[in-house]
């Protein structure tokens, strides 16, 4: 699998949150979007009509998940995400090479308050792959090295944070770990499974947008 691009949108209050990926998505490739939201999304979809699946909003009210896509449209895609109003923040990755049926793990939130924070443990099925944590609450939160990132994103509008790890070994008991000032945080963790017979790859540090490092990518929007 090959990281493309992210990119992210905030605001407050608004009822909703436009995110344009800066390089066009092609057939066949995937788009992670995470969301936080002050009230229930009421809706979740792109320019394209591309089809989102839900990835378990965790029983936080539909304010805080992640959905996904397989593009079957490609071309420059905008994808928003609809509430009635209030704080919304909106990430989205965008890979290639993954498998046409990508979904592998959805972990539910922990949730807490404290200096340090972790997703639920996940055992992925496959070798390689990326997962995709996101991370909210009322600080700016670090990302441990394995999920760690190149430059935060964020435009001080909200209280979400994504990270990813593209991996190449079946990950066992693994968590997405954060640290942070002690403040209140939800936390999970989601990965997605490369195409079969295929290897992860760390993609084009260079695409406007991005944020890169060694692999790993660090978007933060606001909530």
């Amino acid at each position: 699998m090959t990281y493309v691009q992210s990119n992210y949108g905030a605001a407050n209050p608004s009822a909703s949150q436009g995110v344009t990926l800066t390089t066009d998505v092609a057939v066949g490739d995937l788009i992670v979007v995470s969301w936080r939201t002050g009230n229930a999304i009421t809706g979740l979809s792109d320019n394209l009509g591309n089809s989102y699946t839900a990835q378990n909003d965790d029983g936080l009210a539909n304010t805080f998940g992640t959905h996904y896509s397989v593009v079957t449209t490609g071309g420059s895609c905008t994808v928003t995400v609809t509430q009635s109003s209030g704080r919304i923040g909106v990430a989205v990755h965008h890979y290639s090479g993954n498998d046409a049926a990508p979904a592998d793990n959805d972990t539910i939130v922990n949730a807490g308050t404290a200096t340090s924070s972790a997703s639920p443990s996940f055992t992925t099925s496959v070798a390689d792959g990326v997962v995709v944590s996101p991370w909210g609450g009322s600080t700016t939160p670090t990302p441990d090295a394995d999920y760690g990132g190149a430059t935060l994103q964020g435009n001080g509008t909200g209280r979400l944070y994504t990270a990813h790890r593209l991996f190449t070994s079946t990950l066992t008991g693994d968590t997405a770990d954060w640290t942070h000032a002690n403040t209140g945080y939800t936390v999970k963790a989601v990965s997605f499974k490369s195409a079969a017979g295929g290897a992860t790859t760390r993609g084009n540090p260079f695409n406007a947008g991005n944020a890169f490092n060694g692999g790993r990518t660090f978007a933060g929007i606001l909530r």
